[in-house]
């Protein structure tokens, strides 16, 4: 028999559900990960009871945030919907709650998946055609490196981000028909010909912005028909 034996001590990532106007210090984290501005933030969560007081304490330390994960918009839809965010902490441990109060927190602001808007530069007017954009996620790589014999530190990789994927009706898709046309079928692909975007995700009013994804250097990929559907 192989002889079995403790490995490294591993974290398990922490899975966060927010609002799309998280608090500001969140806000800023979110901003610093995205400008590839690497930054590794503790912290606790708290576990109370019905009347908010603090049965156990999880701390973590040195966590890096991973995974930033907006959610779809769709033209046709009411619920709402959350950010997610995932963070990969270093070092994480459990501790008993003192019994105290826990502070409570104003309700924050939820985002409608009908409040949206796209625009992708050449492509303003058929952009507000589009009726789905499939979720966008940024994904923070993690290097190892191994520092001193068995002794690891962690440090950022490539920070990644999701294909956009769109649907609009086929009356509306002529646009995008013709940017795949030249972009993709007659190779005029090179960076001179990607276009600049951005995904707002709007307030009630459909003024306002909750927050903005900026997008460059976005070319085409694929333009595929839904066979015996309205929408392409």
């Amino acid at each position: 028999y192989v002889r079995k034996h403790i490995a490294n001590v591993k974290y398990e990532d922490l899975v966060i559900t927010t609002s799309l106007l998280p608090p500001k210090a969140l806000r800023d984290w979110i901003s610093a990960t995205l400008d590839e501005d690497f930054l590794r933030k503790s912290g606790a969560l708290h576990e109370t009871d019905f009347d908010r007081k603090l049965r156990r304490l999880h701390q973590f330390e040195e966590a890096i945030l991973t995974e930033i994960a907006f959610p779809p918009c769709d033209s046709s839809s009411k619920a709402t919907a959350p950010l997610l965010l995932t963070l990969s902490p270093g070092y994480s441990a459990r501790s008993k709650g003192n019994g105290a109060l826990d502070p409570s927190f104003p309700t924050p602001k939820q985002w409608a998946r009908s409040n949206f808007r796209l625009r992708i530069a050449g492509l303003e007017a058929a952009c507000a055609k589009v009726s789905k954009v499939d979720g966008v996620t940024f994904t923070q790589g993690i290097v190892l490196s191994e520092t001193e014999p068995n002794y690891f530190t962690r440090g950022p990789g490539p920070l990644e981000v999701s294909n956009l994927r769109i649907t609009v009706s086929d009356a509306n898709a002529d646009p995008f028909w013709a940017w795949h046309q030249e972009f993709v079928v007659n190779g005029n692909h090179g960076p001179e010909f990607e276009r600049s975007g951005s995904l707002a995700f709007l307030e009630p009013d459909v003024v306002k912005k909750f927050v903005q994804v900026n997008f460059n250097g976005v070319g085409f990929i694929r333009c595929t028909p839904e066979i015996g559907s309205a929408h392409a």
